[in-house]
C-alpha cells in the first residue's frame, strides 16, 4: 500500500511502459482506479514523485483529443498531478498501416520502436532512442554544481512539455531540448518504417523464437511487431519539432504539504 507514513518518493521509471498502459490506461478497471487513486492521494499528501519517459507524461495532461489506440490508452493514464501539459500524436506501428495511417503517423514513437535494434544482445532494448546535447539549468538543486551547460540525457521518443497558460503552482524548467532540430544531426536521424506482410505473416510473428525482455508484458501485438520480417524502410526521415522545448521540469505540488525543496520532478526521456 502506497501511504505517506511508509515511502517519501513514488518513482515511476523508464522501463514500466506495461504499467501506465495497463495499469493504469485502461481506467474503468476496479485495480486500475485503485492504484491511480492511491497515487494522486500520495502526491496530495506530500509525497514526492519522479516520473521518467512514460511515468513523466502520465503525470501531466494531455490536451489533445485522442484518435488511435495508443493515445487512447495514454490519455487514460494521465494522473493530472503534474501542472505541464503535452500533446501526443502517434499510433501502434503495425496499426498505423492496418488502419491505412501513414508511416508518419507514429511520429516521434520512432524513435523507441525503430531504433537500436541490431545490437549485440537483442533481449534489451537499452539501445534504442539518442542521446542529444541537452541544455540545463544551473539555478536548482539538481544541476546547480554540474560542470557545464549541456549534457547528454538519453530521449526515446516522447513530445515535450509545455507550461500552461496559468499554472496554479511553481513549476521550474530544468532543461531544454537542443535548440537545432535533433533530426539535422546525422547521429541521430532515422527513417520510418512500414509493414508489408500480412495477417498470416503477423501469426507467424507468434512462433518465432526469441524474447524482448523490455516489452514482454505487452501481448501479441508486441510479437508481431518484433518478429515479423516484413517491414521495409521508408524513404521520411522523422522529424521531431522539439527544438528549444522543456525536456525536464520540477514543480512544487499546491497543498499544505510543501516542502522546501522539490515535490515532484518529472523527467522525459
Amino acid at each position: 500500500m502506497l501511504t505517506n507514513e511508509d515511502f517519501d518518493v513514488f518513482i515511476y521509471s523508464f522501463n514500466q511502459a506495461d504499467q501506465y498502459l495497463f495499469r493504469t490506461g485502461f481506467s474503468n478497471l476496479p485495480r486500475n482506479i485503485i492504484i491511480k487513486r492511491n497515487i494522486v492521494n500520495f502526491v496530495k499528501g506530500g509525497g514526492g514523485y519522479y516520473g521518467s519517459c512514460g511515468g513523466a507524461a502520465v503525470a501531466g495532461g494531455m490536451q489533445n483529443k485522442p484518435t488511435s489506440f495508443l493515445e487512447r490508452a495514454m490519455y487514460k493514464s494521465q494522473l493530472g498531478i503534474s501542472g505541464v501539459v503535452w500533446y501526443f500524436d502517434s499510433v501502434v506501428p503495425l496499426l498505423a498501416d492496418l488502419i491505412n495511417r501513414k508511416p508518419e503517423a507514429v511520429d516521434t514513437q520512432a524513435y523507441l520502436v525503430y531504433s537500436g535494434w541490431f545490437v549485440s544482445n537483442p533481449h534489451d532494448m537499452n539501445y534504442s532512442g539518442v542521446c542529444p546535447e541537452i541544455n540545463i539549468s544551473k539555478d536548482n538543486a539538481i544541476f546547480e554544481d554540474f560542470i557545464g551547460s549541456t549534457r547528454k540525457i538519453r530521449w526515446i521518443g516522447l513530445p515535450a512539455f509545455e507550461l500552461p497558460e496559468n499554472p496554479d503552482r511553481e513549476i521550474k524548467v530544468l532543461a531544454k531540448f537542443p535548440e537545432e532540430e535533433l533530426s539535422d544531426n546525422v547521429t541521430n536521424q532515422i527513417h520510418y518504417w512500414t509493414f508489408e506482410g500480412n495477417l498470416i505473416d503477423l501469426i507467424k510473428g507468434q512462433f518465432t523464437e526469441g524474447e524482448i525482455l523490455w516489452c514482454k508484458n505487452l501481448g501479441p501485438l508486441m510479437r508481431s511487431f518484433l518478429f515479423s520480417r516484413d517491414w521495409v524502410k521508408t524513404d521520411i526521415m522523422v522529424k521531431t519539432n522539439l527544438s528549444d522545448k522543456i525536456f525536464m521540469s520540477a514543480e512544487i505540488y499546491p497543498n499544505e504539504n510543501r516542502l522546501e525543496l522539490l515535490d515532484a520532478v518529472d523527467i522525459l526521456i
